[in-house]
């Protein structure tokens, strides 16, 4: 192994042991310095440090146990290894070389080998030493380094967790943390959660950028009516939390976000935009069995979606009525999955017949639903919540085949109308999925009749009028159901392709005997007469309904005074009987076999 390089004091008062010293290791290549007293020594060590110190011990004015020690005294000099030559071989000198700072000892007569392997031994050491050193200081910056860069991402990711980057408003974490904060004290509060109406239309027609600019123009706007202890809060993209600090009585409440709602309406001004904006809000007043700040959440969502079903606008205050009618609405949601699962649910069939002749022209499906707990279930009692966590798509593409397959069973020149849903009139493989349908049950689509609502006509003017074409070209009856009860324009009547508008049952009910009411009814029949559309009529319960509308015109009706909804069995036996129903008056669909 090559020697270390390194430079060697030797410290000696006997000359002659200085240029033995000197000889030995200068032939390996070190760097050699002398000094003939441990005082000069110490100056040498003062004014350039060495590498190895080789020091005897028994030297006059000061020995070499002395210089160990002013050495071991001096912090910048303790790492200077000190190897003890001298002619002193008793075990308490050597333990009293070690005690003062040695870190080895050679007793002279020494050997040039002897010398050479122990210099190289702790010259080697020290170079090790030093670059363990070094590296530790280089682990300790990079360590401080890294701290730094650690403690600077966790204040960014606490202000990210803390603070809505896009507002500066507390996020939703930051809200529960103060929410607990209320709750373990004394002081009454309220919490107000406010949605945006319809706020996806801006960002869908003006860009995303805009968006964030009218969310940011709004959260100034909600500050503005804020107290000093009041908070505000963003939970989502349009959803804002407001804790109001304080005593607050119901209507008290109710006033306050009642003035929210108007400072929200009042338009924005974007650039060389005017948007108007609306607000539904729900709100919770602080409770004592209130141990949570989720508990609050939860009821103040569970109010705006309340104030949403209700009247969008509006505001709806919690009560625990509410929360029995969520658990109600997701135990409903589970059985529904699960009764789709299970196949519990059937399609009954109500005749819609010729008003004139009593004669069926087709019949309309109707989901019902075999619960195991509740029994026979009506659509009316659970189709909003299918349509609202999506179950209607594979429900009504489920009920759609069952009632083609059906169909085959009965004459021939019946059609089938089926209900469509907004969500499922959205659905974007509605014609694929038809068409499999079609295919697979070899039903043909002119005999199939899809009803659609107005709202679902009017919500999307180019692409329903495209998914319309598509079904239409397909030979498929489009019909509006419920007609005269939304807000589409009449001008869609003639723009879609429309085969059928049915009058809404709310408007026949309005047909009294004593010749009041039925002046929607005829309106309808006759907007339908002019444009070449057919009419049917819903709800017709009495026979003067149906000599009502068959004087009026209007060739096509449904209801209880005909046939209620009824299972293929009852079906199967109006087909037998003839496939006619009785139009006499005094006919009741309770005396009609089911």
């Amino acid at each position: 192994m090559p020697p270390t390089p390194g430079t060697i004091l030797v410290v000696d008062d006997v000359l002659a042991n200085l240029s033995v010293l000197a000889t030995i290791l200068e032939s390996q290549g070190y760097e050699v310095r002398q000094a003939t007293s441990g005082r000069l020594a110490l100056s040498a060590i003062a004014s350039d440090p060495p590498d190895l110190i080789l020091l005897d011990l028994m030297m006059p004015e000061m020995d070499g146990f002395t210089v160990c020690q002013q050495l071991q005294a001096t912090p910048q000099y303790q790492e200077i290894p000190v190897i003890c030559i001298t002619a002193l071989d008793e075990v308490t000198d050597k333990v009293r070389a070690f005690a003062c700072g040695a870190v080895d000892y050679i007793v002279k007569p020494f050997q040039a080998e002897e010398v050479l392997a122990r210099v190289q031994s702790h010259l080697t050491l020290r170079h090790l030493r030093q670059a363990l050193q070094e590296a530790n200081t280089q682990l300790r910056q990079w360590n401080q380094e890294l701290e730094q860069r650690v403690a600077a991402r966790t204040q960014a990711l606490s202000r990210l967790l803390h603070t809505d980057t896009l507002t500066g408003l507390l996020s939703r974490h930051a809200l529960c943390g103060q929410l607990e904060s209320l709750l373990l004290g004394e002081q009454a509060f309220a919490l107000c959660i406010l949605d945006c109406d319809q706020f996806s239309l801006v960002n869908h027609s003006l860009g995303y950028g805009r968006g964030d600019e009218l969310l940011c123009l709004l959260s100034q706007r909600l500050l503005a009516q804020l107290g000093e202890q009041d908070v505000l809060a963003r939970l989502g993209e349009d959803d804002f939390a407001l804790v109001l600090v304080g005593e607050y009585g119901h209507d008290a409440l109710l006033d306050w976000v009642e003035r929210l709602h108007q400072r929200v309406r009042v338009p924005f001004q974007l650039g060389e935009y005017e948007l108007y904006l609306s607000a539904t809000s729900g709100l919770v007043l602080r409770q004592p069995y209130h141990q949570r700040a989720l508990e609050l959440i939860r009821e103040a969502d569970t109010a705006l979606q309340r104030a949403k079903r209700e009247h969008r606008g509006g505001s709806y205050l919690f009560d625990l009525q509410l929360t029995q009618m969520a658990q109600k609405r997701l135990d409903l949601e589970g059985d529904l999955r699960r009764g789709l699962q299970q196949h519990q649910f059937q399609v009954y069939y109500q005749p819609i017949v010729d008003i004139r002749t009593g004669q069926i022209v087709g019949v309309e499906a109707l989901t019902y639903w075999h619960h195991p707990q509740r029994g026979l279930v009506g659509p009316g009692e659970f189709i909003a919540c299918a349509e609202d966590t999506g179950v209607i798509i594979p429900l009504g593409l489920q009920t759609l085949e069952c009632a083609c397959l059906q169909m085959q069973e009965w004459p021939s020149d019946w059609w089938l109308s089926v209900n469509l849903s907004p969500r499922q009139f959205a659905y974007p493989f509605l014609g694929r999925d038809i068409d499999l349908i079609l295919q697979r049950t070899g039903f043909p689509a002119q005999r199939l009749h899809l009803e659609l609502t107005e709202g679902a006509l009017g919500e999307n003017v180019p692409v329903v009028a495209d998914t319309l074409r598509q079904l239409r070209g397909r030979q498929i009856c489009l019909c509006v159901d419920d007609f005269g009860t939304g807000y589409s324009c009449l001008r869609y009547l003639q723009e879609f392709p429309i085969h059928n508008i049915k009058i809404d049952r709310s408007f026949v009910a309005s047909i009294a005997e004593a010749g009041s009411g039925g002046e929607i009814a005829k309106i309808i029949a006759h907007l339908g007469y002019s444009l070449n559309l057919t009419v049917t009529a819903e709800g017709i319960e009495t026979a003067y309904q149906q000599e009502f509308l068959r004087q009026l015109g209007c060739p096509y009706g449904q209801g209880f005074y005909f046939a209620r909804p009824q299972p293929p069995s009852g079906i199967d036996r109006l087909v037998h009987a003839g496939g006619c129903l009785p139009t006499k008056p005094g006919h009741s669909a309770a005396t009609w076999p089911v």
